[in-house]
């Protein structure tokens, strides 16, 4: 009998469905959930009611459940997640009293976390894993406010009433254990991948205005500090300097754009450097692909499942030494890794790839080559599903056993 799961996710998302702001954990837990799924896993996804119901590569073990959040008029971020995961469990709910088996449920993301606490206390014969993105303390560099002070506690809570979980790399599990006091027995260490599929076509789908014959660098995110884009403004004038022909592709949106675009204006590097906003689909992956490099200047990146995307897309790749991006990119292997916060060397390492094409390619071919033996969806969903297995039955035995003192 194969094992029957319940994922729980604010967002469900290919690339094609995938809308612009929403971040990358419906993307991540899309590739899981199909990888799962050809294994033989059984799985409800309930999710947001944006969630792609219809790309799910013909497999018809996998059943997309998508809600609303009630349609009041929240008037800040937690007022809307809080409606969104009443919904969540109403239909989790539904689900299971209506006689959907559930042998297990697998939490993702701090926006899902309340409903996942709320089933774990409702069923607790359920094992209940979860797998978090960040730490709100983390993200924060330890200054949280009212909304972060409350994310913070809720993370806590569903990390505390989780049977287990699954960290995203060595720096996520150092989170676990440091913000969380997780015991490293109760914590698997599982990357996020990549569906090579998205990214692997010989040629863009479609052109992106503004790339034709230019030599680009490319920003892919959201635009707030701890993303670091205003390193690499800064780097600007140092890489214009070398390379005049030169533009700056910044593809996001977030509430520190306007910080960007005035110190664009101090700079004096206007014409170097375009806002191009949110992008999403085949626009995302055309302009992968026809980027000269990817910079991720980030001050704080968990993971980064855009370094992922640009390996993926055979981009070269120049990173900040930090976090959990320094676990990805082998320096000089598959990347190269600046020293956090480095303005000059990030304008040096930028201007090395745009001058050696030679070089250029073969980062780009050996990161592809990691992509493949490393953070490809199949290989990972079946370290998952050990786990899986591993847990539920430690749960079984555990009820045996309680079973049988009373």
């Amino acid at each position: 009998m194969s094992l029957r799961l319940l994922m729980l996710t604010p967002n469900f998302d290919s690339i094609e469905s995938h809308r612009p702001g929403s971040g990358g954990v419906g993307i991540i837990v899309y590739g899981l959930t199909l990888a799962l799924a050809r294994r033989g896993i059984d799985i409800h996804v309930v999710s947001g009611r944006f969630a792609e119901t219809r790309n799910l590569d013909g497999l018809d073990n996998v059943i997309v459940h998508p809600v609303s959040a009630y349609p009041l008029s929240p008037i800040d971020p937690i007022q809307d997640i809080t409606l969104l995961n009443i919904a969540l469990v109403e239909e989790a709910v539904r689900l299971i009293q209506g006689g959907t088996k559930i042998d297990l449920i697998h939490a993702h993301d701090t926006v899902a976390a309340l409903a996942a606490v709320v089933l774990k206390h409702l069923y607790t014969r359920i094992p209940l894993i979860t797998t978090l993105y960040d730490t709100i303390i983390g993200r924060s560099f330890g200054k949280l406010k009212r909304n972060g002070k409350y994310l913070a506690e809720l993370q806590s809570w569903v990390m505390e009433s989780s049977d287990h979980t699954i960290a995203t790399g060595k720096f996520m599990m150092d989170e676990y254990r440091k913000v969380f006091g997780l015991p490293e027995s109760t914590i698997d260490n599982i990357p996020n991948g990549v569906r090579r599929q998205d990214f692997d076509a010989e040629e863009s789908s479609q052109t992106v205005q503004g790339l034709s014959g230019s030599r680009v660098v490319l920003f892919l995110g959201r635009l707030v500090p701890e993303k670091g884009v205003q390193f690499l403004i800064r780097a600007a004038p140092f890489v214009t300097a070398e390379v005049p022909e030169v533009k700056f592709m910044i593809v996001g949106t977030g509430y520190y754009q306007q910080e960007l675009m005035n110190l664009v204006k101090k700079l004096e590097v206007e014409e170097s450097i375009v806002f191009a906003g949110p992008m999403s689909g085949q626009r995302k992956v055309s302009v992968l692909r026809e980027a000269a490099l990817v910079v991720m200047p980030s001050l704080y990146e968990p993971f980064g499942i855009v370094a992922l995307e640009a390996m993926a897309s055979k981009a070269p790749l120049v990173v900040f030494d930090t976090d959990g991006l320094s676990e990805i990119v082998e320096h000089n292997v598959t990347g190269i890794k600046v020293k956090t916060g480095d303005i000059e060397g990030l304008a040096s390492a930028i201007v090395q790839l745009l001058h050696d094409k030679a070089y250029s390619t073969r980062l780009s071919l050996k990161a592809y080559e990691s992509v493949k033996s490393k953070y490809d969806w199949n290989l990972l969903a079946a370290r998952t599903i050990v786990v899986y297995e591993r847990v539920t039955k430690e749960q079984k035995s555990k009820l045996e056993n309680d079973s049988y003192f009373w």
